[in-house]
C-alpha cells in the first residue's frame, strides 16, 4: 500500500518497506521564521529507528579496482610503488579541481531540534515546548481516501509542557532543516545537476528517512527538501523507510542484542567513571539539590495537546534520583534542547557547567562506539556497504540500472549514525554531532579520464583531513581532501558487513573464532 504526504499543501510520497506493505501519511505544517543550526555538541539520543533498502542484502560484488586503468593493476601488481608514486598516478594530471566532475552527493543528516527523550522534572524545565500541528488526514493513491485521527497517550507519566511529545522536531527544528536544505541547493544542485528542471533532478533524487514514532527524521526530510527544492515542485522525492527489523542507518540496540548489551556495558563504565570526576559530581550535586528541594512537593498537572499522532518512546524516564543522573548523555541532551529553544536552565546551572558537560559526553562518543567487539559492523557496516556500493555502480556505466542513476541520495538519520560512520573514518574529533549535523560524501570524476574516481568527506561545510600517516596510506590530497576511489574503499572494508553477517554477529552467544 502507497500512500501521500502533504507539508504547506505540497504533495510527498511516503514509503515504509516491510514483508506486506508499503506505507505513507499526510500532514499540513506552516511556515515560520528562519532558524540556523546550532553547533554545539549534543546528547547521546536513546531510542532511535532506521531504515533499509532491499538492493543491500543482494549487493553487487564489484571489484574496486576497475575503476582505474587497466595499466596501472599491471604496474601496482608488478612493482613497490612508494607514496609520492602512487600520489603521482592519482593527482599527477590534475591541475585544479575544475578538471574534476561532481557525479554524486550522498548527504547524512541528523534530524533537526526536537524535544528531550527523557522527561525533566517540571521545576527544572516549565516553559511550554512549541511543535507544529499536525494534519491526520492520509490520502491514498487512487481513488480511496481514509481519514484518521490519533489520541496522545499520557498514562506512562511522559507527557511535555505544551503540545509537543517526547523525541518531537520542535516548530524552531522544523525551520532549521529548511536552512540546511537552503545550504544544500546552494552547495550542490547547479554542480551536480547543472540547468536541469526542478522535476528531472527529483527523478535523479533518492531519499531515505528512519522510521521512529515521533517521525522526527520524517518531518526532517520533508523541511530539507522544502528548501532543497523550493515549493515549486509538481511532486517531491518519495522519502523511503523501512521497518525497524530491517535497520541500517544505525544499530538497533533491539535488533541487535550484542551491540545493545555492548553499549549497556559502556554506558555503565562511563557513569563510574564520571564518579571520580570533581566537576560533574559538581553538577550533579545542584541538580540533586533541585530534586530534593522538590521532592515533597506535588508536580503540577502538564496541560497536554490531545491530538497528537503517537505515543512516546517507551525509553523515556523522568530523572527523579541519583540513579538517574548516571548517564550524562540524557542530562546534556536535556540541557541543549533548552537552550536551543530559549528555556532557562535548571537553577544553579551555568552555560560553563552546560559546556563542560557536552565536552564529557563528546569525548565519551570514542569509547561508547570505539571499534572493539565489532561495535562499528553491527552500527553502521550495513550502511556503509550500501554508501560504497552505490558508489561503485555510479562510477561504471556498464553497471547501473535506473535506480543506480541517482545523483543525489538524502539520508534523514540521528547522532549515533553520524558519529558511528566518522569513528570509523578515523575522523571522529570529540564533538557529539548536532542537530541537522551533515556528513556529506561527494564522488568525483575526473573529465578527460571517467575512470579515475575521488571522494571528497564533508561535515558541517567543512572538509575532514586523514591524520598525516594515513594521508600517505589512503593517498588523501593535503589540499582539497580528495581521496581515491578505491583508497575510500579500504578505509570502509574493516566495517563494511552483509546482512547475514550482521545477523550472526549480533547473536549474544556467538562463539568466538
Amino acid at each position: 500500500m502507497s500512500f501521500t504526504s502533504s507539508l504547506f499543501g505540497k504533495v510527498f510520497k511516503t514509503k515504509i518497506f516491510s514483508s506486506s506493505s508499503f506505507l505513507n501519511t499526510s500532514q499540513k505544517i506552516h511556515h515560520g521564521k528562519r532558524v540556523f543550526m546550532i553547533g554545539s555538541t549534543l546528547a547521546l539520543a536513546t531510542g532511535l529507528y532506521g531504515i533499509f533498502h532491499h538492493d543491500e542484502d543482494q549487493s553487487t560484488k564489484l571489484d574496486g579496482s576497475s575503476n582505474q586503468d587497466d595499466h596501472f593493476k599491471n604496474w601496482i601488481g608488478s612493482s613497490p610503488l612508494q607514496a609520492e608514486d602512487l600520489y603521482q598516478f592519482y593527482f599527477g594530471d590534475i591541475q585544479s579541481e575544475d578538471e574534476l566532475e561532481l557525479i554524486k552527493v550522498q548527504i547524512i543528516n541528523r534530524h533537526g531540534a526536537r524535544t528531550p527523550i527523557n522527561a525533566i522534572p517540571s521545576f527544572i524545565d516549565s516553559k511550554p515546548w512549541e511543535c507544529l500541528p499536525y494534519d491526520s488526514k492520509v490520502v491514498l493513491i487512487g481513488d480511496n481516501h481514509a481519514h484518521f485521527k490519533a489520541v496522545m497517550e499520557t498514562d506512562d507519566g511522559l507527557e511535555l509542557y505544551g503540545n509537543c511529545m517526547k523525541g518531537q522536531l520542535t516548530a524552531k527544528g522544523s525551520l532549521q532543516m529548511v536552512e540546511v536544505g537552503k545550504s544544500l541547493r546552494d552547495q550542490y544542485l547547479e554542480k551536480l545537476f547543472g540547468n536541469l528542471s526542478v522535476d528531472e533532478i527529483v527523478k535523479l533524487m533518492y531519499v531515505r528517512s528512519s522510521d521512529i514514532r515521533s517521525r522526527r527524521t520524517e518531518y526532517s526530510a520533508m523541511y530539507l527538501l522544502l528548501g532543497l527544492l523550493g515549493e515549486n515542485v509538481k511532486e517531491y522525492p518519495t522519502i523511503h523507510m523501512f521497518e525497524e527489523s530491517r535497520e541500517t542507518l544505525y544499530g538497533h540496540f533491539k535488533v541487535c542484542a550484542k551491540l545493545g548489551s555492548i553499549i549497556s556495558k559502556r554506558l555503565k563504565t562511563l557513569g563510574e567513571e564520571t564518579e571520580k570526576d570533581p566537576r560533574l559530581l559538581e553538577i550533579k550535586d545542584k541538580l540533586l539539590d533541585l530534586l530534593e528541594a522538590n521532592s515533597a512537593q506535588p508536580q503540577p498537572a502538564q496541560s497536554q495537546t490531545s491530538e497528537i499522532h503517537d505515543k512516546g518512546l517507551l525509553e523515556a524516564k523522568r530523572v527523579n534520583n541519583a540513579k538517574d543522573l548516571q548517564q550524562w548523555e540524557s542530562i546534556n541532551n536535556a540541557f541543549l534542547g533548552m537552550l536551543f529553544h530559549g528555556h532557562e536552565l535548571p537553577k544553579g546551572i551555568t552555560l560553563q557547567d552546560v559546556e563542560y558537560v557536552s565536552q564529557h559526553v563528546g569525548k565519551s562518543g570514542s569509547f561508547l562506539f570505539s571499534a572493539q567487539d565489532d561495535v562499528l559492523k553491527m552500527n553502521v557496516g550495513m550502511l556503509l556497504r550500501h554508501l560504497v556500493t552505490s558508489m561503485k555502480k555510479s562510477g561504471n556505466k556498464h553497471l547501473q540500472k535506473e535506480l543506480d542513476q541517482r545523483k543525489m541520495e538524502v539520508y534523514l538519520a540521528h547522532d549515533t549514525t553520524i558519529m558511528p560512520l566518522l569513528l570509523a573514518l578515523n575522523m571522529y574529533n570529540d564533538e557529539w554531532p548536532a542537530f541537522a549535523a551533515t556528513l556529506a560524501f561527494e564522488l568525483y570524476a575526473t573529465k578527460k579520464n571517467p575512470s579515475k574516481q575521488f571522494v571528497k568527506i564533508v561535515y558541517n561545510n567543512q572538509t575532514l583531513f586523514l591524520k598525516p600517516e594515513q594521508q600517505e596510506q589512503f593517498v588523501q590530497d593535503s589540499k582539497t581532501g580528495l581521496i581515491p576511489l578505491e583508497k575510500f574503499m579500504e578505509m570502509t572494508k574493516p566495517y563494511e558487513i552483509s546482512r547475514h553477517e550482521w545477523t550472526e554477529i549480533c547473536k549474544l552467544n556467538r562463539p568466538r573464532n
